[in-house]
């Protein structure tokens, strides 16, 4: 999800800075009792803003996702809820969920559910091959890992019951995209987003904590929660300009809204780009020639003329792709990192020329699937 390949490369690249969450072992014990303090005054200072599919997804990941993995789904979803909450210092816990899928999406969208339908067919011969002799607790999904609507309307009921016992946590339902969502809480709270979407690294908000990095172990109640905390200036030290031309790069490297054409590699080689400063590794080859084409273009053109130049070069050059719809995905791209952005306003209008207010009402309160509407 997200720019293509830019979570290793932010990784591999650039030191993070690294961060812990202690943990009140009160709060925590009182929690893993059933012990709720609907009424307690919160003076915490914390805000943190989960991307609720994010977290379903690193739990599934330990996980095989089968019927009789419930429980410790379940388990593991409660321990980890218990050990969020009792952050010493937490005020917020948001979670936020996508909506609708966004039209523009739909050939990654369509790519996605392709992959789920290979692993699920891999999946199926590897259980009933008779020279298999695994156990079928250890079989896990190969290419996409498959875990059914009713487990994901599960996961949210149970976030929605605890919401109502537990003052720090909230949980809110975005009509499309959650990304910009989170973005906009994120700046309006001062709050972390935490979540495992590459988009992250590109929005102008205060700070983000990559799924990935957390550390929730077995000792987590006397260690703490231990984490890497990335801002946009340690990006902007490494590429040498500012956060503004972020959403821009993220276009040029390709996203789930655009795929960059071929013909922008020989645009951005064209440019006179110093070969000698890029270090051309595999994966990273299109993200080190868009670093150096913006650095060296922020030099003399604004960022209106950088992509007018790009457009024409494409219109130009490129005979393989519909040209306006390249156009209108890369705008649709800029515009996804705009967190001023009123789309979700849009969407909420068109929405109600089509659907019920009593359909609308019912996926705010997590009682319909976002499959369903789309």
């Amino acid at each position: 999800m997200g720019v293509k390949c830019f979570q290793s490369y932010i990784i591999n690249n650039i030191p993070l800075k690294k961060g812990k969450f202690e943990i009140d072992p009160l709060i925590f014990k009182n929690l893993t009792n059933n012990i709720h303090k609907i009424k307690e005054k919160n003076n915490g200072y914390l805000i943190l803003i989960m991307d609720g599919f994010s977290l379903f997804n690193q739990i599934g990941i330990k996980l095989n996702y089968f019927p009789f993995d419930y429980k410790q789904f379940m388990k593991e979803l409660e321990k980890q809820l218990n050990l969020f909450l009792s952050i010493k210092g937490l005020k917020e816990l948001i979670f936020v969920f996508d909506g609708v899928d966004d039209p523009f999406k739909k050939d990654i969208k369509c790519s996605r559910d392709k992959d789920r339908i290979n692993s699920v067919n891999k999946l199926t011969k590897n259980i009933f091959n008779p020279s298999n002799n695994k156990r079928i607790l250890n079989y896990k999904y190969y290419i996409k890992y498959c875990p059914s609507p009713i487990e994901f309307t599960v996961y949210i009921q149970y976030l929605l019951i605890r919401s109502k016992k537990d003052i720090k946590l909230d949980i809110r339902f975005a009509l499309s995209e959650a990304d910009n969502v989170i973005a906009k809480l994120a700046n309006e709270k001062q709050g972390l987003v935490i979540s495992s979407d590459s988009d992250f690294y590109i929005y102008d908000i205060s700070g983000f904590i990559n799924h990935t990095s957390i550390d929730i172990s077995h000792n987590s109640l006397e260690q703490g929660i231990t984490y890497k905390l990335y801002t946009t200036d340690l990006l902007e030290n490494h590429v040498g300009y500012s956060k503004k031309l972020f959403p821009l790069m993220a276009t040029l490297i390709g996203n789930d809204f655009v795929k960059a054409p071929k013909s922008i590699k020989n645009y951005m080689m064209n440019n006179n780009i110093d070969e000698s400063t890029v270090t051309y590794f595999d994966k990273y080859e299109m993200i080190e020639k868009v670093i150096e084409f913006l650095k060296k273009c922020n030099e003399s053109m604004s960022k209106k003329e950088i992509i007018e130049k790009i457009l024409k070069y494409v219109f130009d050059n490129e005979k393989n792709i519909n040209f306006e719809n390249y156009s209108k995905s890369m705008n649709k791209s800029l515009e996804h990192y705009n967190i001023n952005s009123d789309s979700e306003k849009k969407l909420f209008d068109l929405l109600k020329l089509k659907i019920t207010n009593e359909i609308l009402e019912s996926f705010k309160n997590g009682n319909i699937n976002s499959k369903i509407l789309n």
